[in-house]
């Protein structure tokens, strides 16, 4: 994607560029700006919107090779063309350059998880690099960071409500290793970026500025908190594990996607598992599935330890509950018989009754 075109003033704005990772807490951070937005302004704080109503997905999106047509690209509905792709991304990066010029004088906070997740490449990241430099004089890069196993756990619930089929945990380096691999991820965007620019924390309660991760996010952010800052309710639930494994086997028949386009079939599905699931357990690992992928991350953790934390002693994470070891029925992975023909039944009615909607509203057009 070619840039230099475009004419655009020296930067001479603040940036904290919030990159993730997944799976830290960012819904809630992010819902907490855009609900704070206006009181953020009234003190000189820029939340840019334009850039995504509350995860500014769009900065990783204008650094993607245009090539990668991601599931974003898709619900934008310009998968297909790549010129149309190119052109897109040009009128937002030209669309920020104008807002950092009409609101230099503010500090901006941009945050998205999918700068850490999606831009991959050293050279994605430059671009990003290149982009940013054009309109802000100084950035500082925000990341949290999360025990591996809990990332995976958390990162396999989201997957089954956006459609993923896994019926168990992945193994440590095939499963979610973008998002687990800290040293991986901080090497990666230390050869962009200088180390004096980062922010590293680790997210988890006993490490939170006064064990709240707003709090510690508007401190890390030179934020100064305020009572009067409206607090989003809990962001993100994760699934019970009885939902997440029918979920997962309905979702083999329901998918989310049919081709480029959401499948309208799919419908508000998710929402009914979230309320008839509501006060089932969440998964928890064996002692054995703990140590696997402790000992897999142990050099990645070590690495954070020792470049960011070096007076840090012993682990950095809190230690993961366990189930017991007897308790091998409710962590079953593998469907009963009678579970199959039951979501297989759920499947049928479904897409019956989506069918029929559909059918309706086109009647109701014409």
């Amino acid at each position: 994607m070619r840039q230099n075109h475009l004419k655009i003033m020296p930067g001479k704005t603040d940036l904290v560029l919030h990159i993730g990772t997944e799976k830290t807490g960012t819904t809630s951070i992010q819902s907490f700006l855009e609900q704070n937005r206006n009181l953020l302004l009234s003190n000189k704080i820029y939340i840019p919107d334009f850039l995504g109503k509350s995860n500014h997905r769009h900065t990783a999106h204008i650094a993607q090779e245009d090539n990668r047509c991601d599931a974003f690209a898709r619900i934008l509905g310009i998968a297909k063309n790549s010129d149309t792709l190119s052109e897109f991304k040009k009128r937002k990066i030209l669309e920020l350059s104008k807002k950092a010029e009409e609101y230099s004088d503010y500090r901006w906070i941009i945050s998205s998880e999918h700068l850490q997740s999606r831009l991959t490449s050293h050279k994605e990241i430059f671009r990003l690099k290149e982009i940013l430099d054009r309109s802000f004089s100084s950035i500082t890069i925000l990341i949290y960071l999360r025990d591996p196993i809990q990332t995976a756990i958390s990162a396999w619930s989201t997957s089954i409500k956006v459609g993923g089929t896994a019926s168990r945990l992945g193994d440590p380096g095939k499963f979610q290793d973008n998002n687990c691999n800290h040293k991986a991820i901080l090497t990666r965007w230390l050869k962009i970026f200088n180390k004096s620019q980062f922010k590293v924390r680790i997210f988890d309660a006993k490490s939170f500025h006064e064990g709240n991760l707003l709090r510690d996010f508007c401190l890390c952010s030179s934020i100064k908190w305020d009572d009067k800052f409206a607090i989003p309710d809990r962001q993100n639930e994760i699934l019970p594990f009885q939902a997440l494994k029918l979920l997962a086997r309905i979702n083999s028949n329901i998918p989310l996607f049919t081709g480029d386009s959401i499948n309208p079939i799919r419908g508000d599905l998710l929402k009914y598992f979230m309320e008839h699931f509501k006060g089932f357990p969440g998964y928890l690992p064996s002692s054995t599935e703990v140590h696997l992928w402790k000992s897999y991350y142990q050099q990645s953790a070590e690495y954070v330890r020792e470049e960011f934390f070096p007076k840090h002693k012993g682990s950095l994470w809190s230690p993961s509950k366990i189930r017991d070891a007897d308790d091998k029925n409710t962590y079953q992975a593998e469907l009963t018989e009678l579970e199959i023909a039951i979501v297989t039944m759920i499947s049928d009615i479904w897409k019956k009754k989506m069918r029929k909607i559909i059918r309706i509203k086109k009647t109701d057009i014409i």
